[in-house]
């Protein structure tokens, strides 16, 4: 019993330490040394896994090597973290040379696409390479099943087809092309959605350099309201990691100043994600440490929405990158559950999360749910 508590301790302490190392790394400043005063092998351990379970392993190993070197963990302990973190590059290397591929079949084909959130944020970090990354986004807003039949034609293997995107693999790397870039299980909400959606990508196009390539990515008033929107959407469905507030921060440290934040904030307004929104806000300035100015909604010191904060980020730390981590996803595999048993509890646990943006957005997305063919 005493052993279990230290384990829980020590978890405890490096999901209190995590942030402050990705603090450093957001925004270019050495790491506070007064919170690794009396670190040890096992709680840097800790680190690393917490830190590999939200898809910053790399980031925080950044943030390590900025500390004294008497304050880091052994050699042996820095070599094993340095081998993790070449595997990210490794693969971020494999899916660059995807996107290139990529970039080359559309061209060619006069295919316009936008390479959407991943590594196209993974732009703005100090160390792009250092981003983790899963799989490709590709934005085809014409053409798509031509776009989709040509890179079968190079190779790509078929995984899945669905009315939103079609899933296929590249050379190792999962790649989607989407018809669409966002939905959501409200049918009511997802018509706004789109609304918002195709307004905001008629502003100017966007531009990133990718090593020495130049790629197409979503304008940055889309990107503003779509990084989030996709953040949240994630959030209450699955699950989110700290990855996802990183990305997040890195492009309002980077564009926050180019946002409309009238347009914004009636955007968020019309979708029911005011609420739910100042909750992330206050996530990110108080935990992370975003100005309270480049957010694009004003915050507030009401205690409903610290509450609303408290209880998200809670579910956040607990549940790790896409909330793999979840309990009940862990216990699925231990115990050997069925997929729809799992499905259903994830169901569950997003209903408090639905209350946030509409108290009647719950109903509608069990009703959907339980009626898939109704109007």
């Amino acid at each position: 019993m005493k052993e279990k508590g230290l384990i829980t301790a020590y978890k405890n302490r490096a999901k209190e330490l995590l942030p402050i190392l990705l603090v450093s790394v957001l925004w270019d400043k050495p790491v506070d040394e007064n919170h690794f005063m009396d670190m040890n092998d096992t709680l840097w351990n800790e680190i690393i896994s917490i830190s590999g379970q939200h898809g910053v392993l790399a980031l925080a190993f950044d943030a390590m090597l900025t500390l004294p070197t008497e304050l880091q963990p052994s050699r042996i302990i820095r070599l094993q973290w340095f081998n993790m973190v070449c595997q990210v590059e490794n693969f971020n290397e494999r899916i660059y040379r995807v996107i290139f591929l990529l970039d080359k079949l559309f061209t060619d084909a006069h295919i316009p696409y936008m390479l959407l959130k991943g590594i196209g944020i993974a732009s703005y970090y100090p160390v792009p390479e250092h981003r983790s990354s899963g799989d490709i986004d590709i934005f085809v807003p014409e053409n798509a099943e031509k776009a989709i039949k040509i890179i079968k034609n190079a190779g790509a293997v078929p995984d899945h087809d669905t009315k939103r995107h079609c899933c296929l693999f590249i050379n190792g790397v999962t790649v989607e092309i989407h018809r669409y870039c966002i939905g959501t299980k409200d049918r009511m909400l997802d018509k706004r959605y789109q609304i918002i959606s195709k307004r905001l990508l008629k502003y100017p196009p966007h531009h990133i350099l990718l090593q020495d390539h130049v790629i197409p990515v979503p304008p940055i008033m889309f990107d503003a309201w779509f990084l989030p929107m996709h953040l949240m959407h994630h959030f209450i469905y699955v699950g989110i990691g700290l990855r996802h507030l990183c990305d997040w921060i890195i492009f309002l440290r980077r564009y926050s100043e180019k946002i409309d934040k009238r347009i914004y904030a009636a955007d968020m307004e019309y979708i029911h994600m005011m609420r739910i929104t100042r909750a992330f806000g206050h996530i990110l300035t108080e935990k992370l440490g975003l100005p309270a100015d480049m957010f694009p909604i004003g915050l507030t010191n009401d205690i409903k929405e610290k509450n609303d904060a408290r209880r998200i980020y809670e579910n956040i730390m607990y549940g790790g990158n896409f909330g793999r981590h979840l309990r009940f996803s862990t216990n699925r595999k231990i115990l050997k559950l069925p997929t729809k048993f799992t499905s259903l509890l994830r169901f569950a646990d997003s209903q408090w999360k639905q209350q946030m943006v509409d108290p009647l957005s719950g109903i509608r997305v069990l009703i959907g749910g339980l009626f898939p063919n109704s109007h």
